[in-house]
């Protein structure tokens, strides 16, 4: 079983995997679910909750709303870098990079 996070402060995922594997929890596997969301495992079959409630306060320092995981649960956020070459920026038209109601520029 796993659990659900929202990364504090939208820090990048291999940093925080980065950290969470300098204080020596090896066994937690910490997977993108989009925007700012992840989703954490073990590699070993132990609780995901009770390693995060035993260094409770560490993890806050790094994510909120933990839940546990189901299907009902997915990210519908994603984020993306486009990169247009030798297209003057002026001439660039944005709309393209609308979807639905979200304004990126």
């Amino acid at each position: 079983m796993g659990v659900v996070a929202t990364v504090r402060d939208g820090e990048f995922i291999t940093l925080t995997q980065n950290r969470i594997l300098d204080v020596g929890f090896d066994c937690l596997n910490i997977l993108s679910m989009g925007a700012d969301e992840v989703f954490i495992s073990t590699y070993q079959d132990m609780d995901v909750m009770t390693i995060i409630k035993g260094a409770r306060d560490f993890f806050n320092m790094l994510f909120v709303n933990f839940r546990l995981w189901n299907n009902d649960i997915a990210s519908f956020q994603r984020g993306a870098w486009v990169r247009i070459y030798a297209i003057p920026l002026h001439a660039c038209v944005f709309v393209i990079f609308r979807y639905q109601s979200i304004n990126w520029f």
